[in-house]
């Protein structure tokens, strides 16, 4: 099936026709189909909240094995529906990786390839889609490369609040968890009719990590050594803090009556490195430090307290959560539907989950950015199965590496089993020769937008 919804046909059709088929006679062949229309009554949840938690590896989650307790809202949120263990990030970096969630395109394709990039003006949201149909919107975001003039994406919100006025670094560049959280939280107790599309974003375990001064317990179900470096155990707190804020959300939802009415989604944009590979931060590597990050869908399709291996990727989220409402795509997606996907497996098994990434930008004498945007990537990586290749177009250096027997990637195999990695070169190359549709130049923000990507260490 291709992930470009080829003769579309919803989750629930999908679903029943599963279940039909099963409860029928062996004479005979049936074929049951479907197409969406809208939101319609009695098809489930309508609302749908998306919380993205900035700059988290999936491996510092308890309920992803974490060496200490630092998601208990996150662990319980996932005991509600499933929990992904191989999802993946689009890009390193917050602004294009949120605008390939919200769209379903890789950043070429939306036009966003670098922080302070803005997404192509005529590409449709997932804010956008909803708004057309309907829908109440609001957003609640917590970093500057998510402002409206520096990414765009503030398109089809009714209430988008990007609002930083605390000094949470050298510059207002951020805003609190707790902050974000009391606004979310008092939207949520407003009475409103109809069904509505909720976006919550923290920062919070983005660099600089600060110290929340959080009694941590260890998790007796750690898949991981517990964090001795004083920067890990901050980006700890940072995580716990963030989840605190998750949890006030979701009691929020929960007071406010919709819960029931209301699919979830919480995923992250990008993890961070702490050292792995002779790498620190995030934007310019494609390991899984920086790759693997945490998904969850809460909806009553999909189950509750599951656990699913299948490699998916932060691209799915709208594609999801249109197919989750029975609503067809307006656009062609590079996303896959993730509740398809889970019925039927064996069909997105070979599924090649792509990675990318630019050059970033660089602070030049008379205050301009570079290098120019030219839409050639640094690095691209893909994912297939237990198989993950990492290739440098540039170098024309490719390193592989087998994810089910070394999730860290301590071993690159690309010698040892040169075949094989000979047939992830035609692949990276052809997704590094991808064409860039440009929506605008850096060179367009002010200076004091510039000077907020460079405290948060997106200019060289």
């Amino acid at each position: 099936m291709s992930a470009r919804y080829p003769g579309r046909v919803s989750l629930q059709a999908l679903v029943l026709s599963v279940l039909l088929v099963a409860s029928l006679p062996l004479a005979g062949p049936s074929v049951i189909a479907a197409t969406g229309t809208g939101p319609v009554d009695d098809q489930g949840p309508q609302n749908i909240l998306l919380i993205t938690v900035d700059t988290t590896r999936a491996d510092y989650l308890s309920c992803y094995g974490s060496a200490l307790l630092t998601t208990p809202n996150i662990d319980a949120l996932a005991r509600r529906g499933v929990r992904f263990d191989a999802a993946t990030a689009v890009i390193p970096l917050t602004g294009p990786g949120h605008a390939s969630m919200l769209t379903g395109l890789y950043p070429r394709d939306h036009g966003a390839i670098r922080n302070g990039v803005p997404v192509a003006e005529d590409i449709p949201t997932l804010a956008t889609i909803l708004s057309a149909r309907g829908y109440t919107t609001a957003a609640f975001i917590s970093g500057w490369t998510l402002r409206t003039q520096v990414i765009g994406l503030h398109r089809g919100f009714d209430h988008f609040d990007d609002s930083m006025t605390d000094r949470y670094h050298a510059v207002n560049d951020q805003r609190l968890g707790d902050q974000t959280a009391d606004m979310a939280v008092a939207w949520l107790e407003e009475k409103r009719d109809g069904p509505f599309f909720l976006w919550v974003h923290f920062f919070d375990p983005h660099e600089p990590f600060t110290d929340h001064k959080m009694e941590l317990a260890p998790n007796p179900a750690a898949r991981v050594a517990a964090p001795e470096k004083d920067v890990l155990q901050r980006y700890s707190q940072e995580v716990a803090f963030a989840d605190l804020q998750v949890g006030r959300v979701l009691a929020a939802l929960e007071k406010s009556g919709a819960v029931d009415d209301t699919m979830i989604l919480l995923t992250s944009d990008h993890g961070e490195a702490f050292g792995e590979h002779g790498t620190k931060g995030h934007g310019r590597e494609l390991y899984q430090t920086t790759q693997n990050v945490p998904m969850i869908l809460v909806h009553p399709l999909v189950g509750r307290n599951k656990v699913s291996d299948l490699p998916v990727s932060t691209l799915d989220v709208t594609p999801t959560l249109l197919d989750l409402l029975d609503l067809p795509p307006v656009m062609e997606s590079d996303g896959v539907a993730l509740g398809q996907a889970l019925v039927a497996p064996g069909s997105f098994a070979g599924r090649a989950i792509y990675q990318e990434t630019f050059p970033g930008a660089r602070k030049k004498f008379w205050g301009l950015f570079g290098p120019k945007l030219t839409g050639d990537p640094t690095m691209v990586a893909v994912r297939r199965g237990g198989w993950k290749a990492i290739y440098n177009p540039k170098k024309d250096i490719l390193e592989l590496f087998d994810l089910s027997s070394d999730p860290t990637e301590t071993r690159d195999l690309s010698g040892e089993l040169s075949v094989r990695a000979g047939r992830f070169k035609p692949l990276l190359t052809s997704h590094a020769q991808r064409a860039w549709r440009p929506a605008g130049t850096e060179t367009a923000l002010s200076d004091e937008d510039r000077k907020r990507l460079e405290s948060l260490g997106y200019i060289d």
